[in-house]
């Protein structure tokens, strides 16, 4: 994870951009929160402006430990099974080869894809 330019070749998760498009026009709030270790900051947040996804400073955070992080309204959706069970909002565990024998916790679900992530958000604050 130390190496500067590890993000700067990685595409987009399919599906990615135009959902959070359309959680946007849904009236969500996007908050991209991202680990990022000494070096390397910046870095994503020139990602997403690269690949259009239209991050505002506001709506950007950089944490070393996600764990700092709480909001009982918040929504977050990580790959990561024990950042999802930490939060204390709603968690969605975005399903993973790594993640496959993770518990989660009763205020969490877990989401194949990003379709199925609108879709499962849709359900619950519809």
């Amino acid at each position: 994870l130390s190496f500067p330019t590890l993000y700067d070749l990685v595409p987009p998760i399919p599906g990615s951009k135009e959902a959070i498009t359309q959680l946007r026009r849904q009236g969500w709030r996007i908050v991209f929160v991202t680990v990022e270790v000494e070096g390397q900051w910046g870095r994503k947040f020139a990602w997403l402006k690269r690949h259009g996804f239209s991050p505002l400073v506001m709506n950007y955070i950089e944490l070393s430990d996600k764990s700092l992080l709480s909001a009982e309204k918040g929504v977050l959706l990580d790959d990561r099974a024990e950042t999802i069970c930490n939060w204390s909002g709603t968690g969605f565990l975005f399903d993973q080869p790594w993640n496959q024998l993770s518990a989660l916790g009763y205020n969490s679900a877990r989401v194949r894809d990003w379709k199925n992530l609108i879709e499962v958000m849709n359900e619950r604050y519809s």
